[in-house]
This record gives structure tokens, C-alpha cells and sequence, in this order.
């Protein structure tokens, strides 16, 4: 999925764990319709409490970037445009009963 986002003149977003930690909960809460605090957060649980917290500090912000705001950058409409696909595919086959939703 990384990569069919666009390439960035200048400095390269990150696509570390955290930023993948925030891609599960996208994908969590376009599946369940749930709210994203209440997301499990599995990468970050197995992080030590320091960057925990550093994760935590940053959530909000990255997940504006990618949800909240109307006209994000290049690089988070494609996630959000890439996301949003692979979190339809996976309802599509849950509700066709090709994937059981506990996988």
C-alpha cells in the first residue's frame, strides 16, 4: 500500500509504526463504525510507556491530517483515499461471507 502513495519533493512523511498503528484504527473505525479512541491500539500497547505517551501526544494531530480536515496534503488524501478502499474491500467480503469478521 506505501507504495502506491505519492512521492513527496522534500522531506518524506514517516511510515513507521505509528503511522501504522493510525492506519488500523482508520480501517477499525470505518469497519465497525466505532469511535477511534476506543480503537485497539495492538503496535502501541507493545511500546515502552515512553513512547506510549509519545504516540498518544501525537494521535490527535496525525488523525486531523488524515480524517479531519477537508484538504490535507498530498500525502494523507492518498492514505486516506488508500485506507478508505481496503477498509470497503474488507466489509464487502465480511458482509459476503467471504471473511469471517474475527480474522
Amino acid at each position: 500500500m506505501t507504495a502506491q502513495l505519492p512521492r513527496i519533493i522534500g522531506k518524506q512523511p514517516a511510515l513507521d509504526d505509528r503511522k501504522r498503528q493510525v492506519a488500523s484504527i482508520f480501517i477499525w473505525t470505518r469497519v465497525t463504525g466505532g469511535e477511534h479512541l476506543f480503537a485497539p491500539r495492538p503496535l502501541e500497547q507493545t511500546q515502552p510507556q515512553q513512547i506510549q505517551r509519545a504516540w498518544a501526544a501525537r494521535r490527535p494531530t496525525t488523525w486531523h491530517q488524515l480524517v479531519g480536515r477537508p484538504d490535507p496534503g498530498p500525502h494523507y488524501a492518498a492514505l486516506r483515499r488508500l485506507l478508505g478502499e481496503y477498509a470497503d474491500d474488507l466489509i464487502n467480503r465480511v458482509d459476503a461471507g467471504a471473511l469471517s469478521p474475527i480474522e
